[in-house]
């Protein structure tokens, strides 16, 4: 397949017109959906990592992080597994995160509708995906919906069945994350020192404040400081959306992966049997000292763990 890269981090989509893709008003998706209205395609950000002599005919591997988080989160895993297994992978940016627009609608059908316009513009006829969390149930959704474009899966620490005690806090915390009441006057540093404290205050463990600072990010000339991610439009539709996973079919033969860290409660043992009639063709690894972040608590065995799940298939278009 032929490559259209750009090694830019913000890409619009040219699978528009070019004078589509210049406004900044985005598009009806075409994208069949289980809402009545249908959702917007969006000009995602992606980027992509590949050794230099990497096949154009080669399946790429799709990285989709979770919620709150952004493509840069994987930088580092992204090149081990580029380089382990020898393939193209590009991390993107979901809708309301990172460098990808924002925009009041925000459902696992309207990521499913972004990732599908994201195939066609880079020209590709399926690829394989790593999924976390709410990013790993836009993947599902996917397979559910578009199968023929799922070459395979790894889920990460997340299921589609039943919903962590965790998760339900998360509702939580996004409003505390939009009740902060920055100051738009202050500078960078200023937003995330004064961002910092807030959040202490909160009694938050520090690796997922540091986390939220993340998220913090120069604006000029508009502002001195932005959050990547849109809280008004997550928050709100957090509980209604996100929270829920829409089960369309089961017996959905993607090969699938689900890989989980032992500290977490996403997904449990004895929910195998449940998530096995939806996805029949799947296998479950848990990563001992791994919590819900598994690759970042445990990235060696991480990287080996989805390696040696890729390195099983067929990694090459016919």
């Amino acid at each position: 397949m032929q490559l259209k890269y750009q090694a830019t981090l913000c890409r619009r989509m040219s699978c528009l017109p070019e004078s589509v893709s210049q406004l900044t008003t985005p598009m009806l998706c075409t994208l069949t959906n289980t809402t009545s209205k249908p959702p917007v395609q969006l000009q995602l950000s992606y980027q992509h990592f590949a050794e230099p002599t990497v096949s154009a005919n080669t399946i790429p591997i799709i990285v989709l992080h979770g919620l709150l988080g952004s493509k840069t989160n994987w930088n580092s895993v992204c090149k081990a597994l580029a380089k382990e297994n020898f393939r193209t992978v590009i991390a993107v940016d979901a809708r309301n995160h990172g460098e990808s627009p924002h925009i009041d609608d925000f459902s696992y059908e309207a990521m499913v509708c972004d990732v599908v316009c994201l195939l066609k513009e880079l020209n590709f006829e399926k690829a394989s995906f790593i999924g976390h969390s709410m990013g790993g149930r836009t993947v599902m959704l996917l397979a559910q919906m578009h199968p023929e474009l799922v070459h395979s899966m790894a889920i990460v620490d997340i299921s589609p069945v039943g919903q962590s005690p965790n998760m339900t806090g998360l509702s939580k915390l996004l409003k505390q994350i939009k009740n902060l009441d920055l100051n738009h006057d202050l500078t960078l540093s200023e937003a995330r020192k004064q961002a910092a404290e807030k959040l202490s205050k909160l009694k938050l463990e520090s690796m997922l404040v540091n986390f939220i600072l993340t998220n913090l990010a120069d604006n000029k000339p508009i502002s001195n400081w932005r959050w990547k991610f849109n809280i008004q439009a997550i928050e709100e539709h957090f509980q209604t959306e996100i929270c829920r996973f829409p089960i369309l079919h089961t017996d959905v033969q993607t090969r699938t992966l689900f890989i989980s860290g032992m500290n977490s409660d996403y997904v449990r043992p004895e929910d195998e049997p449940r998530i096995k009639k939806i996805f029949p063709k799947a296998n479950f690894k848990y990563i001992t000292g791994a919590g819900h972040w598994v690759h970042a608590d445990k990235p060696q065995a991480f990287i080996q763990t989805v390696s040696e799940f890729f390195r099983e298939e067929k990694h090459h278009y016919s």
